[in-house]
């Protein structure tokens, strides 16, 4: 069931919980209109942003999987500090 936002005449808005698409609503004598542009918009997947030790343990290891000489992209100092060497 989507959460649409919809616009007063006066500019303010609400949100509602609607199982069809809905191209108005009446709340208390005031029609509403579905607004065209949400003010916000949010997407959580879960996902977060990587950190540099799980870069270069991620690259290194696909890398070493491939089985195809490569020359890592990460200098030794990083890679020496990401393994605690």
């Amino acid at each position: 069931m989507p959460m649409i936002e919809f616009e007063g005449p006066d500019g303010d808005r609400i949100e509602q919980f609607h199982h069809l698409p809905v191209g108005e609503v009446v709340v208390n004598g005031v029609v509403y209109k579905k607004a065209p542009i949400p003010s916000s918009i949010m997407f959580n997947l879960g996902a977060q942003e990587m950190t540099q030790e799980q870069m270069v343990k991620r690259d290194c290891y696909k890398r070493e999987q491939s089985g195809v000489p490569w020359k890592c992209e990460f200098s030794k100092n990083k890679i020496r500090k990401v393994w605690g060497i």
